[in-house]
């Protein structure tokens, strides 16, 4: 992808980016070759509030979304505050995409509160022959 200059990837768990390197190793490799890729062990929050206004899209995969937590410390990504950052972190005209296991109406009403456009949408995936379904927030 020519036009894209930087992609920084945050992981809060250093056994995720084991596990990318492991089992996709020829590909790991070549993705990490590429010289736009950074990937950053820590909470995504932190390394959104190292750039104000520097991103023009943001995509989360944070947990299970906000109502099913591994880590309670993800809980914070998920209200007003931690919505404020990831809206201070887009540049003007900038896109962030919020992956969840479930739709969650309070959760859209925090997304409501800090951007003005919110279109949950519906995803789904075949996983050994079983169909997931998912929202994808998309927010502006």
């Amino acid at each position: 992808m020519p036009h894209v200059r930087s992609v920084v990837v945050a992981e809060l768990e250093p056994a995720v980016v084991d596990w990318f390197r492991v089992f996709s190793s020829e590909r790991a490799a070549r993705v990490e070759r590429d010289r736009r890729l950074r990937i950053v062990v820590g909470d995504v929050l932190d390394q959104l509030r190292t750039g104000v206004r520097a991103w023009d899209l943001i995509c989360l995969d944070t947990d299970n979304g906000p109502g099913w937590l591994v880590h309670q410390a993800n809980a914070a990504l998920y209200e007003v505050p931690g919505i404020r950052t990831v809206r201070a972190a887009l540049r003007e005209g900038g896109v962030a995409v919020f992956w969840s296991a479930e739709r969650y109406p309070a959760f859209e009403a925090s997304l409501a509160a800090v951007f003005r456009s919110v279109l949950p949408r519906s995803a789904s995936d075949v996983v050994d022959g079983r169909r997931h379904e998912y929202t994808m927030y998309v927010v502006r």
